[in-house]
C-alpha cells in the first residue's frame, strides 16, 4: 500500500455575469466569468505514483518517503455562447461554444457543443406521461485537476496537460406525476491526454532516493 497524508488550503474568487436576449427566430445566452484560485498544499507519503482505479500497483514499501508543499495562485478567464431556436412545434436545436483559459498550464479552449430535441406534447397536451423528450447532444470538454497531488513536481507534475473528451449522449426523459420523473442516458465519451502513472517512477525495488523521472505523465 502506499501511506499518504495531504493538508491544503483554498481560497477562491469568482466574477461572473450572464445575460439572455429573445429574438423573433430563438433565443441567445451569453456570459463570462473571471476566476482565482490560491492554494497552498502540504504532501507527505510514499513516493509511488499509481492510478488505483486502472493499475496493478507496485507495494508502495519499496518507495522512499517524501514530502512537498505547493503554493500557487491560479487565474481562469471564460466565456460561452449559446443560441437555441425551434425548427418547428416538436424540434428545437441548440449550438455553442465554451471558452476557457488558465495560466498554470496554458492552454486555450475552444469547444463547441450541439444539441437536438424532440420533445412530444410541446403545448403539454394529453397526460403529462405523454409530455417525454428525448434529446441528442455531442461536444467537447475538458476538466481542472481532481486531485490536488497532480499539482505537486513530487507527487504529480506540474507540466501535465489538462484531459480533455469528445462526448456524444443520447437521453431520454419522461414526467410521471407532479412529483415523479425518470430519465435514462446513454453517452459515448472520448478520452484523450489521461493522467497516468509514470511506470521509470515506481518502485519495484528498495531505493535511497526518489529519481528526478516526473510521477505522471499524460497518456492517450
Amino acid at each position: 500500500g502506499r501511506s499518504f497524508q495531504q493538508r491544503s488550503q483554498l481560497q477562491e474568487w469568482l466574477l461572473k455575469g450572464a445575460t439572455n436576449r429573445r429574438f423573433e427566430q430563438g433565443e441567445l445566452d451569453w456570459g463570462a466569468e473571471v476566476k482565482q484560485q490560491q492554494l497552498e498544499l502540504q504532501f507527505s507519503g510514499r513516493s509511488q505514483p499509481c492510478n488505483a482505479e486502472t493499475d496493478s500497483c507496485p507495494p508502495g514499501l519499496y518507495a522512499p518517503l517524501v514530502q512537498d508543499a505547493v503554493e500557487l495562485t491560479v487565474n481562469f478567464s471564460g466565456a460561452f455562447a449559446q443560441w437555441r431556436q425551434p425548427l418547428n412545434t416538436n424540434w428545437q436545436y441548440q449550438a455553442g461554444i465554451a471558452l476557457d483559459h488558465n495560466n498554470f498550464t496554458e492552454q486555450f479552449f475552444a469547444e463547441p457543443r450541439f444539441e437536438l430535441s424532440y420533445q412530444a406534447a410541446p403545448n403539454q397536451t394529453g397526460a403529462l406521461w405523454q409530455q417525454w423528450q428525448l434529446t441528442v447532444a455531442a461536444g467537447q470538454h475538458h476538466q481542472w485537476f481532481r486531485r490536488p497531488d497532480l499539482l505537486s513536481s513530487v507527487f504529480g507534475n506540474p507540466e501535465l496537460r489538462l484531459e480533455e473528451a469528445d462526448q456524444l449522449s443520447l437521453s431520454f426523459f419522461q414526467p410521471l406525476d407532479p412529483v415523479w420523473s425518470w430519465q435514462l442516458e446513454l453517452y459515448q465519451k472520448k478520452l484523450s491526454g489521461l493522467f497516468v502513472a509514470n511506470p521509470q517512477r515506481q518502485s519495484t525495488t528498495k531505493q535511497s532516493g526518489v529519481t528526478t523521472e516526473p510521477a505522471f505523465v499524460n497518456g492517450g
